[in-house]
């Protein structure tokens, strides 16, 4: 959905001028060895699964297919269909897009977005190919594990002047988090490695704030509506995009620009079906999650996912990225509003190209694609479909378990006694309300 200039929709439950006006304590230090040791290992056994050539290349190749049926409709709106964008953070990441076929769909030159009216009978759809250039997701992986393992080891930038793109995703943070999760930070750093978060380079702060406020700091908790940082410090609970904009603003804190992206997840035969009021929302290999991307120097922009693993062992769709962290209120009540006003089902898809060649092949027609989404939706049953389990939820991410990789990490950390608690959290992305 869009998360533009602060604004934060849901779905396609985007206007087309809202999108115009804005684009626990602490653990010991042998549970990050375990956990250093769990990362490698799950990047060594997905390899076989997802690909090797996926994780050691610097680009990932995705296809996306995103359509939406209207039952009925009391809105009049022109609203927005998520739409992956061409993307550029400079050094280490892009994102380039091709949109292969639209259905019923005008395009948007303002917003950078398929467009359409919720008319009561409307279809629409339209798929694209989406390829991804960022730092190779073995090397990122095992910076990250290294990082956490020993933080104080991660070098030192030789100078503190930032590249002139990268200058302005680093602001002034947070008053609330500066006043409340710095210290705890801290004083949990000091009690996990027993130094200083001083004596941490960018890559080891980046990391161990990372893994504190994703799974130490905030208790998982998912939910439809995106809560503001105060709701989030106070309660302690959120979501992945909740836990992100906390992150992004702790790493500001330390001279780290930091950004919270949003998007599709891809992890093969992870199928969901999502509510939300009169919506129902269907995830075909994967779904719907934000998670944090830190500048860190000499290395560029890395994933912080210790969510779902994105960018790091899955491959991951971008609809955006935002240094914005503030929750609207108003926005909040439109997002609800217009998901009362509609009775519909928004599907969507992501393929490998292999998946696409057997679902769709070339040439990319009408009738391929009109049969692959109806199939989706739950309407004809000529597309044969990835064997996977549906897993249906009422909650606003329902992604407990991130399919293999989880399940292998899980294995891993299992068998290593000096780790008590659960890490289930991890695996635990949700339904986007951003798209920026």
């Amino acid at each position: 959905m869009s998360f533009s200039g602060g604004s934060i929709s849901d779905g396609f439950a985007t206007s087309v001028e809202s999108v115009s006006t804005a684009k626990e304590n602490a653990a010991p230090r042998a549970r990050f060895l375990a956990l250093a040791t769990a990362l490698l290992l799950s990047l060594t056994l997905t390899s076989a699964v997802v690909g090797a050539e996926i994780h050691n290349t610097d680009h990932v190749t995705l296809y996306f297919l995103n359509g939406i049926v209207v039952y009925h409709s009391s809105t009049n709106e022109t609203l927005v269909l998520e739409t992956p964008a061409n993307l550029t953070l400079g050094e280490g990441f892009e994102q380039k897009v091709v949109t292969l076929l639209s259905y019923n769909l005008v395009f948007n030159e303002t917003v950078k977005a398929f467009t359409f009216n919720a008319t009561k009978g409307y279809v629409g759809f339209f798929v694209c190919y989406v390829e991804v250039r960022a730092k190779p997701m073995d090397q990122a992986l095992t910076l990250l594990a290294r990082a956490l393992e020993d933080p104080t080891s991660t070098p030192k930038p030789s100078s503190s002047e930032l590249p002139e793109g990268v200058r302005e995703y680093l602001r002034e943070p947070h008053p609330k988090v500066v006043e409340v999760v710095k210290p705890e930070y801290e004083r949990w750093f000091r009690g996990t490695y027993g130094r200083g978060v001083d004596e941490a380079g960018p890559l080891g702060i980046a990391a161990t704030a990372a893994y504190f406020v994703y799974s130490v700091y905030i208790k998982y908790d998912p939910c439809n509506i995106p809560r503001s940082i105060e709701q989030v410090i106070e309660s302690r609970r959120g979501d992945c995009d909740d836990m992100s904009r906390v992150l992004v603003e702790l790493l500001n804190a330390y001279g780290i620009p930091a950004v919270v992206a949003g998007g599709y997840t891809y992890i093969r035969g992870l199928n969901l079906t999502q509510p939300m009021e009169n919506v129902t929302y269907k995830y075909v290999n994967g779904g719907p999650h934000a998670f944090v991307m830190a500048y860190v120097p000499g290395e560029g922009w890395i994933s912080l996912d210790l969510l779902a693993y994105s960018l790091l062992v899955n491959p991951f769709a971008f609809e955006g990225y935002s240094r914005e962290t503030k929750v609207e209120e108003k926005a909040v009540e439109e997002l609800v509003s217009l998901h009362r006003s509609l009775n519909a089902t928004q599907a969507f898809v992501l393929l490998s190209k292999g998946e696409f060649e057997r679902l769709v092949g070339e040439p990319v027609t009408l009738e391929k694609v009109a049969r692959l989404f109806w199939q989706v939706i739950g309407i004809g049953k000529t597309a044969t479909m990835p064997q996977a389990k549906e897993v249906a939820t009422t909650s606003s991410e329902a992604w407990y378990v991130a399919g293999i990789v989880a399940a292998l990490v899980l294995i891993a950390i299992a068998s290593t006694t000096l780790i008590k608690r659960s890490f289930s959290q991890w695996f635990s992305p949700r339904r986007t309300e951003k798209a920026y």
